[in-house]
């Protein structure tokens, strides 16, 4: 009598491929879906990590409508003796668009609290909307 050898026929061998080939193709797509979303993020927080150079001047809106570099920004606060220092904060550039302020009233009719909020937007490669309250308190005797 013949003695089988102990092996997997071809068709056996050749589901096992698809089986495992159908799931590294999703494992893959799955992978590069996560790596697409994490570039993303990655880029959105140094776009608004860029931000905090344009956030830092005081009269903001005076920039209204235009767009600056982050060194021409800095330049009256921080002066970078660096070369390579300042040739990176010339290269970051938004455009400053602001709205009207906005008054807000809180202590009845005394007014004895006014905030104002006025919106900024940077625009960049991303734009990011960044709000600023002032607070001022009347005293009244």
């Amino acid at each position: 009598m013949r003695s089988l050898r102990g092996g997997f026929t071809l068709i056996e061998v050749l589901v096992s491929v698809m089986i495992m080939s159908v799931s590294l193709y999703y494992i893959l797509q799955i992978y590069g879906e996560r790596f697409n979303d994490v570039s993303y993020v990655t880029e959105r927080a140094d776009a608004v990590m860029q931000d905090t150079f344009f956030l830092t001047a005081q009269n903001l809106e005076r920039y209204d409508k235009s767009t600056k570099s982050a060194y021409d920004i800095v330049k009256s606060i921080v002066r970078p003796k660096n070369d390579e220092a300042r040739r990176t904060l010339k290269t970051i550039k938004r455009t400053v668009s602001t709205e009207n302020p906005i008054p807000i009233y809180l202590g009845g009719d005394n007014e004895a609290i006014v905030a104002t909020r006025r919106t900024f937007y940077l625009k960049g490669s991303y734009t990011n909307r960044y709000d600023r309250l002032k607070i001022r308190l009347n005293i009244f005797k």
